[in-house]
């Protein structure tokens, strides 16, 4: 005899324990601790990578600068320098355009400021293109000044800096140019300029500078440019008339810290001691790039460093030892003035909390500085 069949029990869901939920948070935790500094070295690989590329486009077009005008650009840290380029470059330049030149470089009583077209600003002026106008290379058509003033065409302020430059051998992208119209919500004019906003950023230049810096995509600080005719030129640390760091081997800037170029960790054979000079003692040991330029970048971090030293005993990185070189006129050899390693800044001077070399990027290096350190 069959049974009747028992009516089927409704299932129960069963729903998670306290333990299993607080399990499963917990290995969410340990992947999410373990994927997050990944994701972070991604991303700095990543700008490290961008920075480097745009680097090298740049040091390419330097390159071709010299090419095209049998020199490489100035820096504009030395007048004598820039005369004899712009001579050389453009011999037919109208007297004029000479003495613009001058106004943008020079204080109203005839001092030459070597900040005032500062390394930053000297790589969007060169680089961006000149006018094919030959008498009139900096203001002529497509050239890097726009007359948009009224009365003396030599008086900066009557300037502004042109964007859409004419025979470029680098474009900038304007949207990473330190300039802005004075008021953005009003039509361009005389009293509304296309103005450069790095003099207010950096505060490396007078305030009638029309001329921008160019920085990367993922940052603030500008690429600088060093040419070599000028690395070693010696000066004081302090302030020029107001305007930043009267060195003029040198960039600074209180919010992105402060550069000189770099020099190579191999001793200069030709002097093996009893220096006479500061300037002699500074040659135990050659600059990168000797005979030719270095462009740096700040790196992810947004800061140089920091210049250290004084005007008698001014302080370089050795590349790629990341060592000290202290120079000092006393010294018996180029090893008696190395000390430190690995961009050691705070070994220098105690005041210094963070060592900012470590992730600069060069036109010599194939990436971070601290990835090529050796010892």
């Amino acid at each position: 005899m069959r049974h009747p069949a028992h009516p089927s029990r409704p299932t129960q869901a069963r729903g998670f324990t306290l333990v299993e939920v607080l399990i499963v948070i917990t290995i969410i935790g340990v992947l999410a601790g373990l994927l997050i500094p990944a994701i972070g070295v991604v991303i700095e690989r990543g700008k490290v990578g961008r920075i480097k590329m745009e680097v090298t486009s740049l040091a390419m077009a330097a390159e071709a600068y010299h090419n095209k005008y049998g020199d490489y650009p100035p820096d504009f840290s030395d007048w004598g320098v820039v005369q004899r380029h712009f001579r050389k470059a453009f011999p037919r330049m109208a007297s004029g355009e000479m003495t613009l030149l001058t106004n943008l470089t020079h204080d109203s009583s005839g001092n030459f400021i070597p900040v005032a077209i500062d390394r930053a600003e000297a790589l969007v002026l060169t680089l961006g293109g000149y006018s094919s106008d030959p008498v009139n290379p900096l203001t002529g058509p497509g050239g890097p000044l726009e007359y948009i003033g009224s009365g003396d065409v030599t008086n900066p302020a009557n300037y502004q800096y042109r964007a859409d430059r004419d025979n470029a051998l680098f474009t900038f992208d304007v949207s990473r140019l330190t300039v802005t119209p004075m008021d953005a919500s009003a039509p361009l004019s005389a009293t509304n300029k296309l103005s450069s906003t790095d003099e207010a950023e950096f505060g490396t230049g007078p305030s009638a500078d029309p001329l921008p810096a160019y920085r990367p995509a993922d940052g603030t600080a500008p690429y600088v440019y060093f040419e070599s005719r000028t690395y070693g030129s010696l000066g004081s640390l302090g302030v020029f008339n107001g305007y930043g760091p009267r060195n003029p081997s040198g960039f600074a800037d209180s919010e992105i810290g402060s550069i000189r170029p770099y020099k190579t960790s191999r001793p200069n054979p030709t002097t093996t001691g009893g220096y006479s000079s500061v300037a002699e003692a500074s040659e135990a040991y050659d600059f990168m790039n000797a005979q030719t330029f270095q462009i740096i970048a700040a790196g992810p971090d947004n800061n140089f460093g920091t210049i250290v030293g004084t005007d008698t005993a001014p302080v370089y990185f050795l590349f790629p030892t990341g060592q000290a070189m202290v120079v000092d006129a006393s010294a018996t050899s180029p090893g008696d003035m190395v000390t430190s390693s690995g961009y050691q800044e705070n070994s220098i001077s105690s005041s210094i909390m963070d060592n900012a070399h470590y992730d600069n990027i060069t036109n010599f290096s194939e990436g971070k500085l601290e990835d090529e350190i050796e010892e």
